[in-house]
């Protein structure tokens, strides 16, 4: 298991990639300025909202994997992951 951090921009980015059969992700907002999670469309508005420092799990064990993008408001943000 290795932490990533990423750099995250006013468009998607993409966070991570987690394939078929592994256990899920860790992800943290490891920046100053909200994040917004989702799929290669993510906005602000269709999406979920990581707060500075705020830290979710995402299950694994889906049948296709997923990729997991993120965006930023305003300026520039950071996000860690964990794959499990």
């Amino acid at each position: 298991m290795n932490a990533t951090t990423v750099t995250i921009g006013t468009t998607p980015t993409l966070i991570c990639a987690i394939s078929y059969g592994t256990c899920g992700a860790i992800v943290q907002n490891s920046g100053d300025v909200p994040v917004f999670l989702g799929n290669q469309s993510v906005a602000p508005d269709n999406s979920l909202s990581l707060a500075p420092g705020q830290v979710i799990t995402i299950p694994g064990g889906t049948d296709r994997g997923f990729t997991l993008y993120g965006v930023a408001a305003t300026d520039t943000g950071a996000v860690t992951f964990l794959d499990l």
